[in-house]
């Protein structure tokens, strides 16, 4: 990720992951009033210090160019490398497991915080990415996305995703350091067979340092005259959202560059050169505490409990996920598993409730002449909540009585994580029956 430097400060922002979404209209109300308070991070250098993203357990990975711990040299002209600050001991760590001999730096993360990106100056620049759960997924699961994305005739710079969208800075025209914003969906292997580009966040400037808020708001920094300023938009399924620029900028940066930017649910980070020293430092911006929460007795006044019976599960049952360090990617609806029902027809034939869903099937091994055929609602769910809903619908299809043959009424969410690790959530909610199946076990909610 070659920078492109600029007089003035570059912003990264971050936060940490917490309950509760901060709208983009309440911090621009929480600036206004004076209410938002920036320090720099403990983990500035001497050196260049950019580009920060938190991960799962915590930690804060960020790019810097410092001496190399490794070799105790610094870093080559236009290197990087990549460090994991731990908030707790106060410590950077240069990162053996994200680091390699290809100029690497953090590349961008996906919304639920879950997977990171990486780039790399190989092949004039590449992202990569990787769920980083373990030390050895690390090393395992760095992938590309594929060709369309990382093409050898073009330079990458940034990435992000939401759900199944990926969305990327990429320099496709003549001009190598004209970077625009693309967008493709991501197969499940987390490929892509075509890129497009994003013609209404697009401008005659760089586009660059795209992030994906936790409720999918798309943001990236663009060039303003002189400096880069940050800018975010909202992907309908159809079109992108006329881009704003982010206006809760602490006002001492006003007349500086601000790229990276990075939004999280209560704060953000974010990275600046001092103009004088002309190296990049992070900073973090947060919401000042006698500001955050009203008296707890007004509070219960003017927010009612509007958890619906559906929402409280889904927020019991992903408090179980976690403790069960258990993050799911996709979802999928599982209406039946039949040895000799052979076909999607003859499936229809027997269930008339099911003849207008789309189906698919999936083929498992089974002791026998037969093998086991799964059919499958064919869509795949990125949220807990729109699966749940679309299973309870299945659960009324599967009680039907228009089926020709009585149908068990178990239809049940399978969740794949990031491991592609299977387990089996069943969701009732009229009958109020609850459970995860994980392998033989039953883990009940």
């Amino acid at each position: 990720m070659i920078r492109i430097f600029v007089s003035g400060i570059l912003f990264i922002v971050f936060a940490v992951f917490a309950n509760a979404q901060t709208s983009i209209s309440e911090w621009d109300s929480l600036c206004k009033t004076g209410k938002i308070e920036c320090t720099a991070c403990d983990f500035n250098s001497t050196y260049n210090d950019y580009s920060p993203v938190m991960i799962k357990n915590g930690h804060i990975l960020f790019t810097s160019d410092r001496v190399n711990p490794k070799t105790r040299e610094a870093a080559l002209a236009n290197n990087q490398n990549i460090y994991e600050y731990n908030p707790k001991t106060g410590k950077s760590t240069y990162s053996y497991f994200y680091n390699s001999d290809d100029h690497t730096a953090v590349g961008g993360n996906s919304a639920n915080g879950q997977i990171i990106f990486i780039y790399k100056s190989l092949y004039n620049g590449n992202v990569y990415l990787s769920n980083g759960s373990s030390q050895k997924d690390k090393l395992r699961n760095f992938i590309s996305p594929g060709l369309a994305v990382n093409s050898d005739d073009y330079s990458e710079q940034s990435a992000a995703i939401w759900t199944n969208y990926i969305v990327f800075s990429s320099a496709r025209k003549d001009d190598p350091s004209d970077y625009d914003l693309y967008f493709a969906m991501l197969d499940e292997n987390f490929k892509v067979d075509e890129v497009m580009p994003i013609a209404e966040l697009n401008t005659a400037n760089p586009e660059v340092d795209v992030r994906f808020t936790p409720d999918g708001i798309l943001t990236f920094s663009t060039k303003k005259g002189p400096f880069f300023k940050p800018y975010y938009s909202k992907f309908d399924g159809i079109s992108w959202s006329e881009p704003i620029e982010v206006a809760f900028i602490p006002e001492e940066y006003a007349n500086t560059s601000v790229r990276d930017f990075v939004l999280y649910d209560s704060s953000f980070y974010f990275s600046a050169n001092n103009v004088e020293e002309e190296n990049f430092d992070v900073y973090v911006s947060t919401i000042k505490k006698d500001s955050v929460f009203p008296d707890p007795v007004d509070l219960a006044e003017i927010i009612p409990d509007t958890l619906t019976p559906l929402d409280q599960k889904l927020q019991d049952l992903q408090e179980k996920l976690d403790s069960m360090e258990f993050k799911p990617y996709r979802a999928f609806v599982q209406i039946g598993a039949y040895q000799f029902v052979r076909s999607i027809g003859e499936f229809k034939a027997r269930f008339p409730a099911f003849e207008s869903t789309k189906l698919t099937t999936e083929e498992e091994a089974a002791k026998g002449e037969n093998s086991i055929i799964r059919y499958i609602i064919d869509n795949t769910y990125y949220t807990l909540k729109e699966a749940a809903i679309r299973q309870q619908e299945a659960l009324q299809q599967q009680a039907d009585p228009t089926n020709l043959y009585e149908s068990p009424v178990d239809a049940f969410i399978a969740v794949y994580d990031n491991r592609n690790i299977r387990i089996v959530i069943f969701f009732n909610l009229e009958k109020k029956d609850f459970k995860i199946l994980v392998g033989d076990e039953v883990v009940y909610f």
